[in-house]
């Protein structure tokens, strides 16, 4: 998937690890504890609020992996489950992982008209 194939106006769901495969080829939103750095080409790996382990490529504008030890990346999602990251936000390492899981359950589920255009 290419970036001119993603239209930036578009709404970025906010994804468990779960999820993920269900958004191939879109902009998503994910948050997880960072779990450590893979190979080359850069990318880092992420563990979603679910439990489930995102691997993530490195934007080359960026110089470096996340610094905090809990993010949310922006990216687009491939089709063998990665991302492909155009931003990332450090969060707090007191961020509520439970309650995001719990949040972004909700979000896809009883409250869907909510969250959705």
């Amino acid at each position: 998937v290419t970036m001119a194939a993603v239209n930036p106006l578009d709404a970025t769901p906010r994804v468990n690890g779960a999820m993920i495969s269900n958004y191939v080829g879109r902009m998503v939103r994910l948050v997880g504890r960072v779990r450590q750095a893979g190979p080359s080409p850069p990318s880092y790996q992420v563990e979603a609020p679910d439990g489930i382990v995102v691997t993530v490529h490195v934007n080359p504008t960026f110089s470096t992996t996340p610094w905090g030890s809990i993010v949310e990346v922006i990216g687009i999602v491939g089709a063998d489950g990665t991302m492909r990251e155009t931003q990332h936000t450090d969060l707090s390492d007191t961020f509520d992982m439970s309650n995001y899981n719990e949040l972004v359950s909700l979000a896809h589920g009883a409250f869907r008209e909510m969250f959705t255009e």
